[in-house]
């Protein structure tokens, strides 16, 4: 049986989308001692999630800090995907988006790179990652 799966490289880390789950594998070589804190970052960002009980942050499923690998659930597709495909308008879910963003600021988290790409959309619910 033959699992669909994508793979996206970017400067600092390779993305595996699965149906099931996206695996993020920071790069150790090149850049490591960046690319070391922004795999920090985000570990810290699903640990806090998890421990909090965070139903708008994707479910973190593993991890390993010698791999600098972490693995979420797949919650669904971005809502640029999203609104490229049904030719919807992203700012229609912006009070929602704003609700969620707030809830992480009184936190004490602010999100660094809130973009249409991670922004998790199904119809159960907007993630944010």
């Amino acid at each position: 049986m033959n699992k669909k799966k994508t793979i996206i490289k970017k400067n600092y880390c390779k993305v595996i989308i699965e149906k099931d789950k996206i695996t993020k594998i920071y790069d150790k070589d090149n850049n490591k001692h960046e690319n070391f804190k922004k795999f920090i970052n985000e570990l810290s960002i699903y640990l806090l999630a998890k421990e909090l009980k965070l139903d708008f942050i994707p479910k973190l499923l593993s991890y390993n800090i010698l791999e600098r690998k972490i693995v979420t659930k797949n919650e669904g597709i971005s809502l640029k995907e999203l609104c490229e495909i049904k030719n919807c308008k992203t700012k229609e879910f912006l009070p929602h988006i704003k609700d969620i963003y707030n809830k992480l600021k009184d936190i004490g988290f602010y999100h660094n790179d809130l973009r249409w790409r991670n922004i998790i959309y199904n119809e159960k619910k907007i993630n944010i990652s």
